[in-house]
């Protein structure tokens, strides 16, 4: 083998691994736009009552690895780039029917603010 056909060979090898070694689990959101809609106000007693109270992203389900009970927790599945996805895509709340569309414009607008702790 020569050692250009090697060097572009380990070159190639080192770029396939790297790739997949990539973290993009958690992308913080960088967004300039603003939101009306309030955490505490809409956001956290949306989460109480769709996905708290089921028990599914509580403290002691944590399921999918997420807790709604605080700012935090909503704000990470945010920057995961989801959490409005699932919502709008009626996988959420599970086994009950597709939150409003007056509900998921809220959302969206809040998620696209970056998810501010207002």
């Amino acid at each position: 083998m020569s050692k250009i056909t090697y060097f572009t060979l380990v070159i190639v090898l080192i770029t396939v691994l790297s790739c997949s070694k990539d973290d993009h689990s958690h992308n913080p959101c960088t967004s300039t736009m603003t939101t009306t809609v309030s955490y505490k106000s809409f956001i956290a007693p949306l989460m109480t009552t769709s996905c708290n109270s089921s028990g599914c992203h509580s403290v002691a389900s944590n399921a999918g690895g997420h807790q709604f009970t605080t700012h935090a927790g909503v704000k990470e599945a945010v920057d995961h780039g989801h959490f409005y996805t699932v919502m709008a895509s009626g996988s959420m709340p599970k086994s009950a029917t597709k939150l409003p569309d007056s509900i998921l414009t809220k959302v969206k607008s809040w998620v696209d603010a970056c998810g501010p702790d207002n």
